[in-house]
């Protein structure tokens, strides 16, 4: 993946009952300017090698990016897309160059589509990547939560028409929802949200300290599941694996040291899993069934590679 991903911040508008990320810290006002001058100042050092060695563009992650109000952190944050505009994604308009960004949804769209909506003028939607997180159990803490995100999905496709991307992570709770026919992956993509499509997460460590009974799922039911999905939602079930796969690939997540402008840092492994299980070469947080310590990584290549379409 010829991609770097910045975390700006772990803010976020929402206390998910499953949060991934590894080490949280709220930032204040002060240090959310100081964190998007930070990457201004590296996508400037990556320089030239936006056209090459990072051609697919820019990442930016949290937290949870647009659901800020404060004028003067909106206004930086548009400082900092006029620079990835300018620095990134006019000068690779041949190439897959996108901004790709995860947002949760919960929150008023304002600043969201001011985001894209400067995008889309000075460049083209064509160099969006916009996915929303979106849970059957774990993520809201009420339907009106839940609604207002199915309901920013809505808006941001007929915006743009654009297909959205709406990441579910894969627990077993969400295969139980599919296997009783309560949630169906056709009327989601259809008709609740028309113009989607579901994208499937592998399920992380859990960070919140929250036992989840029914959030990691036993290998025989995980492996039933990636069957039927690939004989009956081929599409979803390749985007799956290349998003476990593209999750287990050591990515650059920034360029350089702040103390030190000269040290470049080497690709690595985010969210934790830079621990590596000796037995097949990938990260010990794909051994998340209940009943195995088998890797999940391993399983859906296995499935790929060998059932028919």
């Amino acid at each position: 993946m010829a991609m770097i991903q910045y975390d700006l911040w772990n803010n976020c508008s929402n206390q998910c009952d499953f949060c991934l990320i590894y080490r949280k810290r709220i930032l204040n006002k002060e240090e959310m300017i100081q964190r998007i001058d930070q990457i201004i100042e590296n996508i400037d050092y990556v320089g030239e090698r936006w056209k090459t060695q990072f051609s697919d563009g820019i990442s930016l992650l949290g937290g949870e990016l647009y659901f800020i109000t404060d004028p003067d952190v909106q206004n930086k944050f548009m400082e900092l897309i006029d620079h990835i505009i300018d620095k990134i994604l006019l000068p690779n308009k041949d190439k897959c160059c996108k901004y790709s960004t995860v947002t949760n949804g919960i929150y008023k769209p304002e600043f969201l589509f001011r985001v894209i909506d400067h995008i889309v003028e000075r460049a083209g939607i064509q160099f969006v990547d916009v996915n929303f997180s979106y849970d059957l159990k774990y993520r809201f803490h009420s339907e009106e939560s839940r609604l207002l995100c199915l309901d920013n999905m809505r808006k941001f496709s007929e915006r743009y028409n654009y297909r959205i991307g709406a990441q579910m992570v894969v627990t077993s709770y969400l295969i139980d929802m599919i296997n009783n026919k309560e949630f169906d992956i056709s009327e989601f993509q259809n008709k609740i949200v028309p113009n989607s499509i579901v994208e499937f997460l592998y399920p992380h460590e859990v960070h919140t300290g929250k036992v989840l009974d029914d959030f990691q799922f036993t290998r025989d039911k995980f492996i039933k599941f990636l069957k039927w999905l690939k004989a009956n939602y081929f599409e979803n079930f390749m985007n799956y694996y290349y998003s476990i796969t593209n999750s287990s690939i050591f990515k650059y997540t920034g360029l350089y040291i702040n103390e030190d402008w000269s040290m470049e840092i080497e690709p690595k492994l985010s969210d934790g899993k830079e621990i590596i299980n000796p037995d097949c070469g990938h990260s010990v947080l794909y051994q998340c069934y209940k009943d195995s310590n088998k890797c999940i990584l391993c399983d859906i290549t296995k499935i790929k590679d060998t059932l028919k379409n």
